[in-house]
């Protein structure tokens, strides 16, 4: 439940979007009503009709003008929804995927070299994918079957507050089997995450280095890990659908059971006089429309992990701290002339491996310094610090005689010109 309140809380300039779904889902769910009620008196009347007691036929026509009234405000009402529903998902869409992506272009270069680019996307497609779909099922699903599910029961024990106990008792039954799948469903969804997340990352560094793949002939090698790695996938689904089943198996049987006894009891009073045809007609209405919710019982429990596990990743990289930001007071690199200085300089990554110790040169205006070294010597590095796409462990780095640790990143490297050897810059 931590993470679902996550995402109502991250959500919340849509608030508004809540409270008014949840106003129209209350008045459906109470206009729903009105047809099982006026079918109980519409059959009432009839019998009193047929009985040779008095009827009116106005009355008759009356109740299915109220029908037919509540049917047509139910119909605008679920369109207007739906609409509205339809047009903030859309901007639910777009403000998760704003607030993701300029989160991951702050990132310092340093996170970047720790992950797979094709699993950030993945991230960011499957974690937006499950808030969206939550939020909206939320508004069309979730809280229509409670809300009307407590209204129906309340109707129910009005006339047989022993039948609306009975009723009631599937949904925690329901719910307890319904929890089991999903966690065991939950528990597969998390390990195909995994492996959907290392195999989409390896494909788009595949394709996007295709030259070496092709260079070194290991087309063969790369699609036979690919191809490996998609059938462990269809492994975990196998045996995350046969669980499903399973359960749901188990849930229909206790539906079944429970719902005969409803069904058994209706009849059963009503033959006996305790209930008249149009309070059996109404009570045998309202069990089924009880039934319903139920149905969507493992689809809502299910939607539910799904949204935590799809959003914990994506969460996780929101959370992740940006950890090089300009200083409050940081000041604009200006009229520069490009006198560099090195100041005894060292730097580790945070893995322990130590690149640089204790480093000091200059390179004065108008020369040119070339650093010739094996691979792993620190020649990037010395380019990453300078930029500060790292942060010295140790020392100071300076551009006439300012120490880039106190100038704003976008004014150092707006002074900065660097020629990379990614062909993206190219392209």
């Amino acid at each position: 439940m931590k993470q679902l309140w996550k995402i109502i809380t991250y959500t919340r300039p849509f608030r508004t979007y809540y409270i008014v779904m949840g106003a129209v889902v209350i008045v459906l769910a109470l206009l729903n009503q009105i047809t099982p009620l006026l079918t109980k008196q519409i059959v009432d009347l009839i019998i009193t009709k047929l009985k040779g007691q008095p009827a009116e036929f106005s009355l008759l026509i009356t109740f299915f003008a109220c029908i037919l009234i509540s049917d047509f405000v139910i119909t605008v009402l679920i369109d207007i929804s739906q609409y509205y529903s339809d047009v903030t998902t859309a901007k639910l869409n777009n403000y998760l995927t704003e607030k993701y992506y300029r989160h991951v272009l702050g990132l310092s270069v340093e996170y970047f070299d720790n992950e797979i680019t094709g699993k950030i996307v993945n991230k960011l497609d499957r974690g937006i994918t499950s808030i969206v779909s939550f939020i909206s099922n939320m508004a069309n699903n979730f809280l229509p079957f409670f809300v009307s599910t407590i209204i129906t029961l309340g109707i129910i024990s009005i006339y047989s507050w022993e039948l609306a106990i009975l009723l009631f008792l599937l949904f925690p039954i329901y719910i307890f089997i319904s929890h089991k799948s999903s966690a065991a469903w939950g528990k597969k969804e998390g390990e195909k995450n995994a492996v959907l997340d290392v195999t989409s990352g390896r494909v788009f560094e595949a394709l996007s280095t295709i030259r070496v793949i092709k260079s070194f002939v290991q087309e063969i090698s790369e699609f036979s890990y690919f191809k490996n790695k998609r059938a462990h996938i269809v492994g975990i689904a196998t045996k995350q659908s046969r669980d499903w089943h399973l359960y749901d198996f188990y849930r229909r049987i206790v539906l079944n059971i429970i719902m005969f006894s409803v069904f058994g009891y209706i009849i059963f009073f009503t033959f006996k006089g305790r209930f008249t045809v149009g309070e059996m007609t109404l009570l045998l209405q309202l069990a089924n429309q009880a039934k319903f919710p139920l149905y969507a019982m493992s689809f809502i429990i299910g939607q539910l992990q799904q949204a935590q596990a799809g959003s914990k990743d994506f969460f996780d990289v929101l959370e992740t701290p940006i950890s090089i930001k300009d200083k409050k007071d940081a000041n604009i690199l200006s009229d520069v002339r490009g006198n560099i200085t090195f100041n005894a300089v060292s730097f580790s990554y945070k893995n322990g491996g130590g690149v640089l110790q204790n480093i000091s040169f200059k390179v004065p205006y108008g020369k040119k310094l070339a650093i010739v070294g094996e691979s792993g010597e620190g020649k990037s590095t010395i380019a990453n610090l300078l930029l500060r796409f790292y942060e010295t462990t140790s020392g100071s780095i300076q551009i006439d005689g300012q120490n880039i640790a106190n100038v704003t990143q976008e004014s150092l490297r707006t002074n900065i010109g660097v020629v990379f050897q990614d062909t993206f810059l190219f392209s």
